[in-house]
């Protein structure tokens, strides 16, 4: 949703199409492209993957990203085709998720369905910021621990009733196909995707994946299929965390596993390795570094999984058992309401933010101050 033209006037609404057939001066001919299309709130109302007529004027994109057009109209749009089936159920999903997020209050209510399906739409405006100053924007981004946690869930379940290796396989697919349908395809999540199928792949010939060749080989095959998600910050944000999770969260737990204790070694290293990654690309959005994201990721890394969990549980019982389903996203709604505290808390703290030197300057020292941490970290002393 964008903000009115001028005071009184309509909101506007962007929404993503795929292009199949353009109309133009009388002449019809088939399209292949993604189109921005700029228009009235109507297209709130439009089913997820239907397919539409709409009139308009078009013009070239400017920014010459993804998208190869920009349509710009004041019609409605016109349902020519009812989504697949696939897509009306996880549609209906989501939905129930929102209703079940609606009856939960303040924060639990707005950040259950943004964690669990990672439907944005009700995050209000004070508490994205806070989520942005603390570092736990990613908690709203359906990425890779989504994934793990949802099929982590359906192998236990698998293993604990015996079944043989191909069966494990198959419900592994099935669960992260599933999750892409209900969170909808987007970079980080098309990257998570792409690491489960090679997982699974390792699941059904008997070989242990190993974390860094399934990030490689699933970044190759989507850049390959997609070159256009190497411009995309979100992809790359994704791509770099989960690089620095499997590359260096795992050496630093070990290290300090002595003092901490596994659980407490891996609850600090796991948040550390990913901020220090990821820091410099973040310049790109703001000159400045949020202080207190590792303290932050720590306190609420407990919450993020049942949040999750129980969020998606929640809409898949609703149908079934209503009152189950509620008290399921009661128990999911003060998971986030946790996530909500720990991100304002921190966010409202003496110099949450610092400062940084903007533009490349900025981002060569952070990446270059980065890395000089992660090897003082890693560096073993000798004895």
């Amino acid at each position: 949703m964008q903000p009115p033209l001028w005071p009184g006037a309509p909101p506007r609404v962007t929404v993503v199409v795929s292009a199949e057939r353009v109309t133009s001066r009388g002449r019809t001919s088939g399209a292949v492209g993604q189109v921005l299309v700029v228009g009235t709130d109507a297209w709130t109302r439009v089913p997820y993957r239907a397919r539409v007529e709409v009139t308009g004027r078009a013009s070239a994109d400017a920014l010459r990203g993804r998208t190869v057009a920009v349509v710009t109209t004041t019609a409605a749009p016109v349902v020519v085709g009812r989504p697949p089936a696939w897509a009306r159920g996880a549609s209906a999903v989501r939905s129930d998720v929102r209703e079940l997020a609606d009856g939960q209050p303040g924060d639990a209510g707005a950040l259950l369905a943004a964690i669990a399906v990672g439907d944005t739409g009700r995050v209000p405006t004070d508490l994205t910021a806070a989520l942005r100053t603390s570092g736990l924007t990613h908690v709203t981004a359906v990425s890779g621990a989504h994934f793990s946690l949802v099929v982590a869930l359906v192998l236990a379940l698998a293993t604990a009733a015996r079944a043989p290796r191909w069966v494990r396989a198959v419900a592994a697919l099935v669960a992260t196909a599933g999750t892409v349908a209900l969170v909808h395809p987007d970079p980080s999540v098309q990257r998570a995707a792409a690491m489960g199928l090679v997982a699974v792949l390792g699941l059904v010939t008997g070989r242990r994946a190993q974390a860094p060749a399934a990030l490689a080989t699933g970044v190759v095959v989507l850049l390959v299929l997609d070159p256009w998600l190497g411009g995309e910050i979100g992809f790359l944000l994704s791509v770099l965390a989960t690089g620095g999770l499997v590359l260096a969260g795992r050496p630093l737990a070990e290290r300090w596993a002595a003092r901490l204790g596994r659980a407490g070694a891996e609850a600090l290293a796991l948040p550390v390795a990913a901020q220090l990654c990821c820091a410099p690309v973040l310049l790109v959005l703001a000159p400045t570094v949020s202080t207190y994201a590792v303290p932050a990721n720590v306190l609420a890394a407990a919450a993020v999984g049942p949040a999750t969990v129980l969020g998606l549980l929640a809409g898949l019982v609703d149908p079934l058992c209503a009152p189950l389903a509620r008290g399921l996203a009661a128990c999911a709604g003060a998971a986030c309401w946790w996530v909500g505290a720990v991100a304002r808390l921190t966010s409202a703290m003496p110099g949450a933010r610092a400062d940084w030197l903007d533009g490349r300057a900025g981002l060569v020292t952070l990446a270059l101050a980065a890395a000089a941490t992660l090897t003082l970290l890693l560096h073993r002393r000798p004895r």
